[in-house]
């Protein structure tokens, strides 16, 4: 299995305690966060779930003690064969070197960096 941790740092600060905008029963996700502050683009986000929601991939959104961290998007990507799971890490590192690319571009103030964890 491989893991691939995607550091966001910048930004305007995600707030994982206050209410979705679309449910306010739920809390706000990272995703929707990115989102409302300019960060990702509501269609690149359906794109992005609609390519990876056919794998066997484990997403989490989490903050971390350290300051200069917004948040940390984990992805553990649960294929069991080896070809097969590092396959679904190539596409996720291509998309994710993608979005890392667009923010450098922007003027969102997210950066990302990315961490490959081998199995």
């Amino acid at each position: 299995m491989y893991t691939i941790n995607v550091t966001w740092l910048g930004g305007p600060k995600w707030d994982q305690t206050l209410p979705s905008s679309f449910n306010p029963s739920k809390k706000k996700s990272a995703t929707e966060h990115l989102i409302e502050t300019g960060g990702q683009s509501i269609d690149d986000a359906i794109i992005s779930f609609d390519t990876f929601r056919q794998y066997p991939i484990k997403v989490t959104q989490s903050k971390t003690d350290n300051p200069d961290v917004n948040w940390v998007t984990c992805l553990v990507i649960e294929e069991q064969d080896l070809a097969k799971s590092q396959e679904i890490k190539d596409k996720l590192l291509d998309n994710y070197t993608r979005k890392q690319k667009q923010l450098e571009d922007s003027d969102s103030g997210y950066r990302i960096t990315i961490e490959v964890i081998q199995p």
